[in-house]
């Protein structure tokens, strides 16, 4: 059975990256582009992962883990900061909020792919 998972990108470029990356390996995707919609997609389609920048514009990443890390119904999908957030102390502040791991920009394909692997076990 093909796995979703749901990419929450700002930047139109690494959105197509990251689905062309995704659908090429097997993986079903979901797009979103803001934070306010993500909701939407979580509850209607349950993605088996999701893949968040940090920035969203209108709703911070952070915000948006800590409402899923909370609810009973998805605090065990998997969420990986795929960000350019990466200040000294960032890492430590995404992973302690509640992201389950931490993938700094420019991103490393085997990386990603192999991140991804492992939460889906």
């Amino acid at each position: 059975m093909q796995k979703t998972v749901l990419i929450a990108e700002n930047n139109t470029l690494n959105m197509k990256l990251l689905t062309d990356l995704l659908q090429v390996n097997g993986y079903n995707t979901i797009s979103s582009m803001n934070g306010f919609n993500i909701f939407q997609f979580i509850t209607k389609k349950r993605p088996d992962l999701i893949l968040m920048e940090v920035r969203l514009g209108q709703l911070s990443g952070l915000d948006i883990v800590e409402a899923l890390k909370k609810d009973k119904q998805y605090c065990n999908i998997p969420i990986i900061a795929v960000t350019a957030v990466a200040m000294p102390g960032d890492k430590k502040a995404l992973l302690d909020g509640g992201f389950d791991e931490y993938i700094e920009k420019p991103i490393s394909i085997l990386a990603i792919l192999n991140s991804i692997k492992r939460h889906l076990r």
